[in-house]
């Protein structure tokens, strides 16, 4: 008996520690393949500070790039975002991204009927229930598939809480009574007061931590060609003001990608209960694999450019690979919103070490929708980084996007040798244990070799680094420095929120 009960702890242990095998489409290292200079595109979203008017200015771009390529679909459009909702908005203050973007599915699905259109999304915009956000459930109204990620597939980042989490549930499902007095709304959503209340079913499968993360569109055209819209950009009413980034490729890194969102698709279409709805879902992707096995014309090795598909732990291992192969005569430009993997952390001072020149531009973690935030990670990871750069002498600067409510959104690497080569490196990844260890999903694309993109990347951080425009993008480090109380009991808070899982980063 003592056996047996010691195996049930072992297992329930092996679960919250993640050892669950991992789905097929997660942890992807696609294959770096040549794509022509024409078939890139880099898309910026940036919100500077005017001091003289007192307000926001917003350049955007790539939601604009999104509305392109629905309307440009030929037979198939792939979604996969992790936001697409209005909560925490308000009219006044954000665009109305969510319905605009079901909008435009609808319109080119009355212009096109026989377009295949699935959309795959977090189960935060169902509030971890069964109902969708209205305007998602407006497309399943219209005949379009919505299929809400089988968390339950991924590994349990939040170690504190997943084993006694999955062992009570256990419990509770074979007990009617309890299972119906956690099933009735009670709650205040803590993401939005103004939501509907929520079960303490939903706010136990929210403090798993688990996330779908990946921003991503994919479309057909005419001539047999994909296009892959890669970003940290959420369709997310309330998210409208951030700053954003994106790459928009055509050619075999969309099919790394498609491949990966139609494996992502058919596990967690598994879950759907309804049987018709199952059925359906199966159909779409059977006609949008029909649609991919299409030939497509390669681009010759002499292009010189290449992309590669990344997700899940893939990211983090290339991201390692860059800083260390970074040339000692380099410079490192990094802009991230969230910044906390002690493996990536390690590798950017190492490449210091070595005398590359690195630059930083972190959000300060100091407001999420309208709630107030201790700076937890950034704060602790920079005065780390700026200490280290202090006592070695280090050429590596850290400097804080100037946020007034939104974020400083953007998830990028670019390295850069002295003649302004090299490549770069962005998507939906936050920089952290969560989003980098095969935990969550995430996904990005690499840029080797394309001149155009390195430099627009280049001008803009630059731009934003000396604020050169008359507008305030960035400020210096000492803006938000913390002093060593407040880095001590943070510190602390970082150490033991990214180790355990317990934070919400």
């Amino acid at each position: 008996m003592l056996g047996r009960m010691l195996l049930v702890v072992l297992v329930l242990l092996c679960s919250g520690l993640g050892c669950r095998s991992l789905p097929p489409g997660v942890n992807v290292e696609g294959t770096p393949s040549h794509i022509a200079p024409s078939d890139v595109r880099l898309l910026i979203d940036s919100t500077a500070w005017d001091a003289d008017g007192n307000q926001r200015v917003i350049r955007q771009e790539i939601f604009d790039a999104l509305l392109e390529m629905i309307d440009q679909a030929h037979s198939a459009i792939v979604l996969d975002l992790f936001l697409w909702n209005r909560m925490g908005s308000s009219d006044t203050d954000h665009r109305a991204l969510s319905s605009e973007l079901v909008d435009a599915l609808l319109r080119r699905q009355l212009e096109k009927p026989e377009l295949e259109i699935i959309a795959l999304t977090d189960p935060i915009n169902a509030l971890y229930g069964q109902d969708l956000d209205p305007h998602l459930q407006r497309l399943r109204d219209a005949g379009i598939p919505v299929v809400l990620t089988d968390l339950r597939r991924l590994r349990d980042s939040h170690l504190l809480y997943a084993a006694p989490a999955h062992s009570t549930a256990w419990v509770f499902d074979r007990v009617p009574r309890i299972t119906g007095y956690l099933s009735k709304p009670r709650l205040t959503n803590p993401v939005d007061p103004n939501a509907p209340r929520l079960s303490y079913e939903q706010v136990g499968r929210l403090l798993f931590f688990k996330a779908n993360h990946r921003k991503l569109a994919l479309v057909d055209h005419a001539d047999a060609t994909w296009t892959v819209l890669v970003t940290s950009f959420n369709p997310h009413d309330a998210s409208s003001a951030h700053s954003n980034i994106a790459l928009q490729l055509r050619g075999k890194v969309a099919r790394d990608a498609l491949e990966s969102e139609l494996h992502t698709i058919e596990w967690s279409a598994r879950a759907i209960d309804d049987l018709s709805d199952r059925a359906e879902v199966a159909q779409a992707v059977l006609c949008v694999r029909s649609a991919a096995r299409q030939g497509e014309a390669t681009v010759p090795p002499a292009s010189g450019v290449t992309a590669q598909w990344l997700t899940e732990r893939a990211i983090r291992d290339k991201l390692i690979e860059l800083c260390d192969g970074a040339p000692s005569d380099g410079i490192i430009r990094i802009g991230v919103f969230y910044l906390s993997e002690r493996r990536v952390i390690s590798a950017i001072r190492r490449a210091a070490r070595r005398g590359v020149s690195v630059r930083m531009i972190l959000d300060p973690n100091r407001s999420a929708f309208g709630r107030r935030k201790n700076g937890v990670p950034n704060r602790i990871v920079a005065r780390e980084l700026m200490n280290c750069a202090r006592w070695r002498g280090l050429d590596l600067e850290v400097r804080w996007a100037d946020t007034h409510g939104e974020q400083f959104h953007t998830k990028a690497l670019c390295v850069a040798d002295a003649n302004g080569d090299g490549a770069l490196l962005c998507g939906s990844a936050n920089w952290t244990r969560r989003n980098l260890n095969n935990l969550n999903m995430e996904a990005v694309a690499l840029i080797e070799g394309d001149r155009a993109s390195m430099d627009r990347f280049c001008v803009y951080f630059d731009r934003a680094w000396s604020n050169s425009d008359g507008l305030i993008y960035t400020l210096p480090y000492f803006a938000y420095a913390e002093n060593w109380w407040s880095g001590f009991w943070k510190g602390l808070l970082y150490r033991i929120g990214e180790y355990s899982g317990s934070s919400t980063f």
